[in-house]
């Protein structure tokens, strides 16, 4: 995935402003899902997960 060609310095900031603002977002989505796994994983077992760590 590569960088549009923005036409104008605004276009460039916008664009910017939309990556910085995922940034931010997706650490903080990714964190409610962490939440939600470890309500799963009742036993140190079930915390684990090698295969997790290889992708």
């Amino acid at each position: 995935m590569g960088a549009k060609i923005c036409r104008d310095l605004q276009e460039v900031r916008d664009e910017i402003d939309r990556i910085d603002s995922g940034m931010i977002r997706l650490p903080d989505e990714r964190g409610e899902y962490v939440r939600q796994a470890a309500a799963f994983k009742k036993n140190m077992s079930d915390v684990k997960a090698p295969t997790e760590w290889r992708r």
